[in-house]
């Protein structure tokens, strides 16, 4: 019995991590798409709660539509912060702009 319910308390801990992750995967998703078809808008949306939610991906891609002034207005400061926030996350990609908008902002 005691197997059992240890089996069924493993079983519910991975279904709300796999919930979880899709929601994050499907927020990165709607993002991604939304912005390949020039909605700006909805990939800002989708992102920022994806960043906000962990995903390092997502906050990389913010840095690089403040860098670019794509679909928001052009704001370096804030794609640092958003490139500095999916570094601490560990995406190396994020931490090489990171450091090259970090020497280009000369902070």
């Amino acid at each position: 019995m005691k197997n059992v319910l240890v089996v069924a308390g493993l079983f519910a801990v991975g279904m709300i991590i796999y919930i979880v992750y899709i929601e994050f995967l499907t927020d990165i998703a709607i993002g991604w798409r939304a912005y390949k078809r020039g909605d700006y808008e909805t990939a800002l949306e989708y992102y920022v709660k994806a960043c906000y939610g962990g995903e390092s991906v997502a906050c990389s891609n913010l840095g690089h539509m403040y860098k670019d002034g794509t679909g928001v207005k052009l704001n370096k400061q804030m794609a640092l912060d958003y490139f500095g926030k999916a570094c601490e996350m560990k995406n190396l990609y994020a931490c090489e702009h990171y450091a090259e908008l970090k020497k280009e902002l000369g902070q």
